[in-house]
């Protein structure tokens, strides 16, 4: 059975095509690994939809192509992706979500020389051909460790999933926070749904604060569970915390809790609101819509470009009318830096059924 990709041309919407079949007229393709089934689906078709927003305000270059395929956010699935994709002559990029199908590709893509741009916020220094589309950890945990000075909540605990980005973040937490004794840590694997120990042993210890680390279908349970305990510690939250359908379905437990994210202009936040009918992910599709923003500005009066001239392109590139930009540290490695803000969790905005 032929495998079939997403496309997302310059001109038009989002459409399924057999790869195998398919003539493009476009000069350039990138490479989209994406988790558009599964638990993370929702996260997967909001970054999608910023890419197919960005392609149709930008209708007048028809350069580049957005060539999609479904990673599950699975391993195997996206190595498997990978290798598929990568095989396309006019494949001149690839853009992968997530820390955890990510990282495996990571020294493939920089044994080969080709570049590879991850969401993710791990470190990935001394490499020449990946860079991250996500700031450091550490970014996200100064400012979550000024809101929780500003509300003396030093005592605090902290429960992330175990991936790679969450882990990173729960140490640069610690870290900025100098908690004096070690705070209480727990890490939960991505498919763990029954939280009522860990709450629990939670409010026997009056933790005044949680850092709340979760992926979008675990935050609703772990909500359940804190109501059903009557534990209601001030709740700090990472980027899953803009899922609209994570937060309606904890029925109100989370509506007073805030999180950390990047920022998102209006403007874009408007347009999409009003293409899309909803603001679920709005963070991640903002995500997309950007690095879509950056490939056509790259790619789009070229007739061909070398890794190399594509490299620089990248390195060089700084927004116009945002603080969005390149920057390399020898900690994190090359990287795009985003504005970050604190956030309060609001109820899902719904234009139309």
């Amino acid at each position: 059975m032929k495998k079939a990709i997403i496309r997302v041309l310059s001109t038009l919407l989002v459409t399924l095509v057999p790869v195998t079949s398919f003539a493009t007229p476009h000069k350039f393709e990138i490479g989209m690994l994406l988790p558009l089934t599964g638990e993370l689906a929702s996260i997967g078709k909001a970054v999608s939809n910023g890419v197919a927003l960005a392609s149709e305000r930008n209708s007048s270059s028809n350069n580049i192509e957005f060539l999609f395929e479904d990673t599950r956010y699975d391993t195997t699935t996206t190595l498997s992706s990978y290798e598929g994709i990568k095989r396309r002559d006019q494949v001149k990029l690839i853009y992968i979500w997530g820390s955890p199908t990510c990282m495996p590709v990571v020294p493939i893509a920089e044994k080969e020389q080709r570049p590879l741009i991850c969401f993710s916020g791990d470190p990935k220094p001394r490499l020449k051909y990946v860079l991250s589309f996500n700031n450091p950890a550490s970014d996200y945990a100064a400012v979550m460790a000024g809101y929780l000075r500003s509300v003396n909540s030093s005592n605090t605990a902290i429960i992330h999933s175990e991936i790679q980005f969450y882990e990173s973040l729960a140490n640069a937490l610690i870290e900025q926070m100098n908690f004096g004794p070690e705070p209480y840590r727990q890490s939960v694997l991505p498919s763990m749904q029954e939280f009522s120990s860990i709450v629990t042993k939670l409010k026997a210890k009056q933790y005044q604060a949680l850092a709340l680390f979760l992926l979008p279908h675990q935050i609703p349970t772990f909500a359940k569970s804190m109501s059903t305990q009557n534990y209601h510690p001030t709740v700090i939250g990472a980027d899953t915390f803009s899922d609209a359908g994570a937060i309606k379905h904890a029925h109100g437990i989370l509506d007073k809790a805030v999180y950390v994210d990047m920022v998102v202009d209006p403007d874009f936040a408007s347009a999409y609101i009003k293409k899309f009918g909803n603001s679920d992910n709005l963070t991640f599709a903002y995500n997309g819509y950007y690095f879509a923003v950056i490939m056509n500005e790259i790619f789009q009066h070229r007739d061909e470009i070398t890794t190399q001239e594509l490299l620089n392109a990248l390195q060089k590139y700084k927004s116009s009318d945002s603080e969005i930009r390149y920057k390399e540290s020898p900690a994190f490695g090359q990287y795009f830096s985003f504005p970050i803000e604190l956030k309060k969790v609001t109820p899902p905005i719904k234009l139309h059924s």
